[in-house]
C-alpha cells in the first residue's frame, strides 16, 4: 500500500501503527476473539495531528452499528497519550465479542496528520450490582420484596424508568449488567438501526489488539 493517500484513508505499518490521511472513515476487522463486558477498558497511544478537525476511535460488535455515533469516542486535542477509555460504554455495556475497530478523522490535509498505536484491552475493577445495602448502578433501584434468582444468580436490583438492562432481556441487573438508556421512542430495545448512510467500510485487513 502506498505511503501516501490523496483521497483520505489509513495505512497500517509493520509495527501495527495506524496512520490516518486526510478525511478518513474506515473500519478494520479485529483478529482473534476479544470478549468485552461492562468492566472492560481500552488503552491506546495516539498522535492528534494539528491539521485534524476531529479524531475518533470506534468499537463495534456488529457490522450493523457502524453508523452509530454512540459507538465512537471522540478525542479531545487536550487528551494525553496513552489514553484509557471506558470501552463498555461504546458497546452499550453488552457482554459481546469485539469484531471491528474504526478510525474517523475529519481533515482537509491529505498528508498523514494523526495516528493510533499499541491498542490494548484491559479489565477494569469489578463491582457487584448490589453492595453495602444498595444498588451500585446510578440508574437502578432495589427490586423491592425478596430478591429473584435468574439463571442461578441472585438479583436484587432493577433499572429505573427510561432504562433497561444491558442483557437485553429485561430490566433486572446481574453483576455483569448495566442500566442503559432507552434508545427507541416505542420502548426499550438493544437493537440499533443503522442509518441509510454507512460512514465506514469493512477492510479486509486485520488489526492485532493486545489483551
Amino acid at each position: 500500500m502506498s505511503s501516501k493517500l490523496h483521497n483520505g484513508g489509513t495505512v497500517v505499518d509493520t509495527s501495527g501503527k495506524v496512520n490516518l490521511y486526510g478525511d478518513t472513515r474506515e473500519i478494520y476487522e479485529v483478529s482473534g476473539s476479544l470478549l468485552f463486558n461492562k468492566f472492560t477498558k481500552f488503552k491506546f497511544n495516539f498522535l492528534y495531528g494539528a491539521a485534524a478537525e476531529t479524531l475518533s476511535i470506534c468499537l463495534y460488535d456488529s457490522p450493523q452499528l457502524v453508523s452509530c455515533p454512540g459507538s465512537c469516542y471522540q478525542l479531545k486535542n487536550t487528551d494525553i497519550s496513552p489514553l484509557t477509555i471506558n470501552a463498555a460504554e461504546l458497546l452499550s455495556y453488552r457482554e459481546s465479542d469485539l469484531l471491528y475497530i474504526g478510525f474517523v478523522q475529519e481533515s482537509d490535509n491529505t498528508e498523514v496528520v494523526s495516528s493510533f498505536s499499541n491498542l490494548q484491552v484491559l479489565e477494569g475493577t469489578k463491582q457487584n450490582a448490589f453492595e453495602n445495602g444498595k444498588c451500585t448502578d446510578l440508574n437502578a433501584r432495589n427490586i423491592g420484596g425478596p430478591p429473584e434468582v435468574i439463571d442461578g444468580i441472585l438479583v436484587k436490583c432493577i433499572c429505573t424508568d427510561g432504562f433497561f438492562s444491558s442483557n437485553g432481556e429485561n430490566k433486572k441487573l446481574r453483576n455483569q449488567d448495566a442500566c442503559v438508556a432507552c434508545i427507541e421512542s416505542q420502548g426499550c430495545s438493544l437493537s440499533r438501526s443503522a442509518s441509510d448512510v454507512i460512514c465506514a467500510r469493512v477492510s479486509s485487513s486485520r488489526l492485532s489488539i493486545y489483551s
